[in-house]
């Protein structure tokens, strides 16, 4: 399932809505009348190896932008091209961080590394342990 996209990051924790980078090399640019099937020829390009996709419905340009490890994704927050951005979603508790491709969920209550070990393990989680320079600077940014 895709939902929109939406970014923590570009403003500090505010949720805004925001698209990827045109700019971005590694994405795939066709045309489709609709985001659905931009979404579907995205699919079948990629091989069911995709991240989101981009539909910009005035000028039916669609972006497939696949999934790829340590890397982050730009995305913006200028939508005057009307520009809509679909990503895959997290569970309800977790917030899908775009730039990552990650879902988190951030506690802010102070906590022994034990307690929250738990707290993470209840919500079906586990502590950050963040892998490379951009899940560190997602975590800094978050």
């Amino acid at each position: 399932m895709y939902s929109r996209a939406h970014s923590y990051l570009i403003v500090s924790g505010q949720k805004t809505p925001v698209c990827y980078d045109a700019r971005m090399i590694m994405s795939t640019n066709i045309v489709a009348r609709s985001s659905s099937e931009c979404l579907i020829k995205c699919l079948v390009i990629t091989k069911q190896n995709l991240r989101g996709i981009n539909f910009m419905s005035p000028v039916r340009s669609c972006s497939c932008v696949p999934k790829l490890n340590n890397i982050w994704y730009n995305v913006t927050a200028d939508l005057n091209v009307s520009c809509l951005a679909f990503v895959s979603h997290c569970s309800n508790s977790f917030d899908y961080v775009i730039e990552m491709h990650k879902c988190y969920s951030m506690i802010n209550n102070l906590m022994d590394w034990y307690a929250a070990g738990r707290a993470c393990n209840n919500a079906s989680g586990h502590l950050l342990a963040a892998d490379d320079q951009y899940e560190n600077l997602a975590a800094q940014l978050f």
